[in-house]
């Protein structure tokens, strides 16, 4: 029994298979089997649109083209400038280092900062100070009030609610006597605020 089976194929096909065969030096059976397990190991489908490696190479040429383009943007929009301005800087502490003071008048310098910040602070301290003073009277004057109004307002709630009974216990013809009686006692006693 033959391990071999009968495949149809077209004769321009089968006659490329014989130079490829011939080309590569074996049997047509063995270049068949060489490329189906040459497909199967590449993943590559002899069905799909065949690129040449010319078609290839101009694809990654391309590629790599729109890398280089943004490289030299991203160099020309952030890295020349950062470069300028390193250069200036270097160039700035250059000079600066030049004219740099010596240790006494540096010292001198930085005992006159000293001087200058102290009185800064003292004069922000007594503004504190000052507001901080403001603040507290305010607060004492302010508690004083409140504490004004709301003695004033017991005091009109206790005359009202004193008016409110004299009204309410009247008779059919006036007040009587003894309820008009302790009203007035409560606004005389209530009744400056």
């Amino acid at each position: 029994m033959s391990s071999l089976t009968t495949t149809n194929i077209g004769l321009p096909q089968r006659d490329t298979l014989k130079k490829l065969a011939k080309k590569n030096g074996v049997s047509q059976v063995d270049f068949i089997n060489a490329c189906i397990e040459y497909f199967s190991k590449s993943g590559v489908s002899p069905l799909e649109p065949y690129l040449s490696p010319s078609e290839e190479i101009k694809k990654l040429t391309k590629r790599v083209d729109q890398v280089v383009r943004f490289m030299r943007t991203h160099e020309e929009k952030k890295l020349d400038p950062i470069l300028n301005d390193m250069i200036i800087l270097e160039r700035r502490l250059g000079d600066m280092i030049g004219q740099s003071l010596s240790r006494k008048d540096y010292h001198k310098a930085y005992v006159e900062l000293g001087e200058k910040l102290s009185g800064v602070i003292n004069s922000l301290r007594e503004g504190v100070n000052k507001q901080l003073q403001f603040s507290i009277n305010r607060k004492k004057i302010e508690d004083q009030e409140r504490k004004n109004t709301e003695e004033k307002l017991e005091k009109l709630s206790i005359v009202v609610m004193a008016i409110s009974l004299l009204i309410m216990n009247r008779g059919t013809v006036s007040y009587r006597k003894e309820d008009m009686e302790h009203c007035q006692q409560i606004i005389e006693k209530y009744g400056s605020y």
